[in-house]
């Protein structure tokens, strides 16, 4: 029982054990709230593995934040206030406040909002103030590791399923086909694009790689220059 392994800090290595993903989130959306060691559990495997140890998050560590964060647990709320004050942010990020927001709608599965908000981020990113959105020759303007930090929060925030490098890799999957990638993110139905935003899916229910959309439906060109940059190598 998930009860029993997360009572003794001892058995806090379950989460890092070779057991697959979805038994990791299984395990962790059984956590009773309620249950302060419980909780205190899940609050010690985070300091450890981001604080102490430097690891990046990822979606598991994101899981978790979220289900700690959502749990109104005061003495919780006082760590993470104390240790992570502004989430899982990277501090050392030039845009930093920027992600605070985008990690804030993303926290609140506002996730439409958080798209529009990722549309604007990026043009920031790539200093452009006269659209809001993207030609595939403003992509190498974007500071790689700010564009990083953006894949990287929606998919701590998505359990792994909506980011950048996670459409990247699907299409990688389909031999660069780009109607097969719309297709299986679930931009295309019986060959036809989505119409915006009603068609499209606001939640967690989504197909792998729908979102973030990005105004990305244009055309290929700026998601393929996004999609040839080294850092998803």
């Amino acid at each position: 029982m998930f009860k029993i392994m997360l009572t003794s800090p001892d058995n806090l290595s379950v989460l890092s054990d070779n057991i697959t993903l979805s038994k990791k989130l299984d395990l962790i959306e059984k956590v009773d709230i309620c249950n302060q060691d419980q909780l205190s559990s899940l609050y010690s495997f985070l300091e450890s593995k981001i604080l102490k140890q430097g690891f990046n998050p990822d979606w598991i560590d994101g899981t978790i934040y979220k289900l700690l964060l959502n749990s109104n647990n005061s003495r919780i709320l006082e760590l993470l206030e104390a240790n992570f004050e502004h989430g899982l942010v990277d501090s050392n990020s030039t845009f930093y406040f920027s992600h605070i927001e985008l990690q804030k709608l993303l926290l609140e599965n506002n996730f439409q909002e958080a798209d529009i908000y990722t549309s604007k981020l990026l043009c920031n990113l790539a200093n452009i103030n006269t659209r809001k959105w993207l030609y595939f020759s403003d992509v190498n303007k974007i500071p790689q590791n700010e564009l990083v930090i953006v894949d990287m929060l929606w998919k701590i925030f998505s359990q792994g399923k909506f980011g950048f490098s996670v459409q990247r890799q699907i299409w990688l999957n389909n031999d660069k086909n780009w109607n097969l990638l719309w297709d299986k993110i679930g931009w295309r139905n019986q060959e036809v694009l989505c119409r915006y935003p009603e068609e499209f899916v606001w939640d967690l229910t989504a197909p792998i790689g729908h979102l973030p959309l990005s105004n990305q439906l244009r055309g290929v060109q700026t998601l393929n220059s996004l999609f040839q940059l080294r850092i998803w190598d």
